[in-house]
């Protein structure tokens, strides 16, 4: 039973690690609440923006992450810069 909510658990918490790294969930610099509102009410539209995007291509691309959809929807909107952060150890 244990490892059945320990499992659940990982997947909530990858989530997030997802959205706060990627998608800077924690990167806001507000003075009000409402600032902060908005911020994370646009940071959850982005995750459920991604989620989709990851079910659309899962059988294709099972391991797609939330910064794979962030390069591909820049290149698919070639206006926007991306900046690409190289994978530290």
């Amino acid at each position: 039973m244990f490892a059945f909510i320990q499992a659940q658990r990982f997947w909530i918490k990858r989530c997030f690690r997802g959205n706060s790294h990627d998608l800077r969930m924690s990167d806001y610099q507000v003075r009000t609440y409402k600032g902060f509102n908005n911020h994370m009410v646009l940071t959850c539209v982005a995750m459920q923006y991604v989620q989709r995007e990851r079910m659309k291509n899962a059988q294709d691309l099972p391991l797609l992450s939330y910064n794979d959809v962030r390069i591909l929807l820049a290149k698919k909107h070639e206006r926007i810069s991306v900046t690409i952060y190289p994978h530290t150890e």
